[in-house]
């Protein structure tokens, strides 16, 4: 409709008919019942001797009412039901999919790492744990193997549960069809 406007409005302005784009921009607010009385007189005067506003009203008008009959679409009820219930069948793959991947056990060679540095923080720590029980300062070197074991501590908490996040989200990534990365 405003493209349409606009090449009527062009037409005048060629033609030299500058006070019809006033007029044009009051029949264009008459559709919405935006005028007051005076400028609802003022145009009916003008539609009256010009012709080619009264085609431009006549074709809004008839705009307006294309717009205010058109309904959307309804969707038929089989297309609706069969619609829904293929979702329904792709949601439960999807949730049996990353339900499978979740339940996946973690490999061996993660636990025989995790293992590994629990051994060797260990034997590592174990001259220090005889400072620790001492009356004395602590030693930096005291320190930095009580820390160690503190951060060696929290990793080995932490990390089953890091693989199990980071293998469930690869498996739905994967159930979903695409790489994990994320799109902008």
């Amino acid at each position: 409709a405003a493209a349409g406007a606009g090449c009527f409005l062009s037409r005048m302005k060629k033609r030299g008919d500058m006070d019809c784009e006033n007029y044009e921009k009051l029949i264009i607010d008459s559709g919405g019942n935006r005028l007051s009385d005076a400028e609802a007189a003022r145009l009916d005067t003008h539609l009256r001797e010009c012709l080619r506003c009264s085609r431009f009203r006549e074709e809004m008008i008839r705009l307006h009412s294309f717009f205010d009959t058109s309904r959307p679409p309804i969707l038929p009820q089989e297309l609706d039901s069969r619609t829904r219930s293929l979702c329904h069948e792709r949601l439960r793959s999807i949730r049996s999919a990353a339900g499978r991947a979740g339940r996946t056990p973690i490999p061996g060679f993660v636990w025989t790492a995790l293992y590994g540095i629990i051994l060797i923080t260990g034997f590592l720590a174990l001259p220090y744990v005889k400072e620790l029980r001492g009356e004395g300062p602590l030693s930096y070197q005291t320190l930095a193997a009580l820390a160690l074991v503190i951060q060696n501590g929290i990793m080995l908490l932490l990390s089953p549960v890091l693989i199990h996040r980071s293998r469930a989200g690869r498996d739905t990534a994967a159930v979903n069809g695409h790489n994990g990365l994320k799109t902008i």
